[in-house]
């Protein structure tokens, strides 16, 4: 039975770019939400131009793999949260994919586009597919 190796997020910004010290936080989970299957937190949040995902840019986070020895029958249909925080105040706005990569050499992917996150005051902005 194929088991999850490896995750990652993706991300096209569209018209309204990232900030640099903007975090970005992943959560996926499998479809009944009881195992968290990979996660990244605060990425890509720093005082460095690199950071800043600017108009029409791809970026791609390797996600952290929490339950490597889960099957991939327990991945179909998995979920994602996606969050923002930002120091200030920041609006993305992107299209997104997660990727989840198993020891057989297949994969399952989750894409949404037209994601709005406005982080206001350092609080957190989400949403979820």
């Amino acid at each position: 039975m194929p088991t999850l190796n490896y995750a990652e997020f993706i991300s096209h910004t569209n018209d309204d770019n990232k900030d640099h010290d903007t975090g970005v936080y992943v959560d996926v989970t499998s479809a009944d939400r009881t195992t968290l299957l990979a996660q990244i937190v605060d990425a890509d949040n720093s005082d460095h131009d690199a950071t800043e995902y600017n108009n029409g840019s791809n970026h791609t986070i390797k996600l952290s793999v929490l339950s490597p020895g889960s099957e991939k029958p327990q991945c179909v249909g998995f979920n994602v949260k996606i969050r923002s925080k930002a120091n200030g105040n920041d609006r993305w706005k992107f299209d997104a994919t997660v990727v989840l990569y198993f020891s057989d050499g297949t994969n399952l992917s989750k894409s949404k586009g037209g994601i709005i996150l406005n982080s206001r005051g350092g609080n957190f902005a989400e949403d979820n597919f």
